[in-house]
């Protein structure tokens, strides 16, 4: 679609920042969160999640190298967003994700995926799925493979679907977001 680019990058990481990234994740403390709603009980997308800032070792592992740094400036320009926030979900089998998105209204939130865990078959699930804006329909399915970034406007419907029972225990993504100067 016009205005909805989804943009991939593979193999962004060295072996070592790949590995300390998912051991990262690994060690986080999470809790239980969710943006709509203080009473977990009543609510279908409760999400284990860790806030970072940017002192954090994953945020320096992710903006530390000046060459990932100028790949990112191609899709994320640095004159029109600035680093807003950034955290990891912890994802479980069966959890279950509402269609959502980042920001409201095109161009005010830049998104930035990135998923740590070391190994993940395709038969494994737990993609992320973007929507039609009525979000009725998908228009894309992105795999989650391990060390893949996937930057794209905020305004974008989309979620995870959840990862089968025969897979790794946890799926881990981090997403870092980008907001408008």
């Amino acid at each position: 679609d016009e205005d909805r680019d989804i943009i991939i990058i593979d193999e962004a990481f060295t072996f070592g920042e790949h590995h300390a990234l998912y051991d990262t994740c690994m060690s986080l403390k999470y809790s239980c969160t969710s943006y709509s709603n203080f009473d977990i009980q009543d609510i279908t997308d409760k999400r284990m999640r860790v806030d970072l800032t940017q002192d954090d070792k994953i945020c320096k592992i992710i903006f530390n190298h000046d060459d990932r740094i100028k790949q990112f400036q191609q899709f994320i320009r640095p004159d029109e967003y600035s680093y807003s926030h950034a955290y990891v979900n912890l994802g479980l089998v069966n959890d279950s994700h509402e269609i959502h998105v980042d920001g409201p209204t095109k161009g005010q939130v830049i998104t930035m995926l990135i998923y740590p865990n070391i190994e993940w078959k395709s038969n494994y699930g737990g993609e992320t799925v973007f929507y039609e804006e009525d979000r009725t329909e998908m228009v894309y399915l992105n795999p989650y493979v391990p060390g893949r970034i996937c930057i794209f406007d905020g305004r974008i419907p989309h979620c995870a679907k959840p990862q089968a029972l025969i897979g790794p225990k946890y799926r881990f993504t981090i997403a870092v977001k980008f907001s408008r100067i």
